[in-house]
């Protein structure tokens, strides 16, 4: 019978913690001779098995949302690339940053795509969306490299919600 590749896998992965856990033993021999049992040894080999699956399946913590508002995302036209933003930074449309008409800049949000959950983080660089835009819904104009990777490029604007993750100071803290 053939081996699958994920059987494969894991019996290298197996392998490696077993070898692992028998050179944590030779620098340690007390671990093979303890009192006529291989207890310190399965001890050893669990703790081993224990460290890498809780570190293999240990999930980033979720951060602690400041703020959360829902509405339409545009992004910034090609004329901007290179101009100065009312923080005094140079934008550039393929960094991950974006406008807000009131976040302090150097604000971190997470925009979400709601039609297909795609998310990206940026900094608030920038005043905006301009009014005319603000009463049409808009409430964040995104750079083109943010814009593309939540997949809003085609659209124009998109329906996103707007998580504040942290909040800037509106002095140089842009970087």
């Amino acid at each position: 019978m053939m081996k699958t590749k994920p059987d494969i896998i894991f019996k290298i992965f197996i392998s490696l913690l077993l070898l692992n856990g028998l050179c944590k033993c030779h620098s340690n021999p007390q671990a093979l001779t303890s009192s006529g049992s291989d207890s310190t040894l399965d001890s050893t080999m669990d703790s081993i098995l224990m460290k890498d699956t809780i570190a293999i399946h240990k999930a980033p913590a979720e951060p602690e949302i400041k703020e959360t508002n829902t509405g339409l995302a545009s992004f910034y036209g090609i004329r901007f690339h290179g101009k100065k933003t009312n923080s005094g930074e140079i934008f550039n449309k393929n960094e991950m940053v974006a406008a807000h008409p009131t976040y302090p800049f150097g604000t971190i949000v997470r925009v979400t795509n709601l039609d297909n959950n795609d998310t990206v983080q940026v900094r608030i660089i920038d005043h905006g969306p301009t009014k005319v835009n603000r009463k049409e819904g808009v409430i964040i104009d995104l750079s083109r490299a943010a814009a593309a990777k939540i997949r809003m490029i085609d659209a124009g604007r998109q329906k996103v919600r707007v998580d504040v993750l942290k909040w800037g100071t509106d002095k140089q803290d842009l970087q």
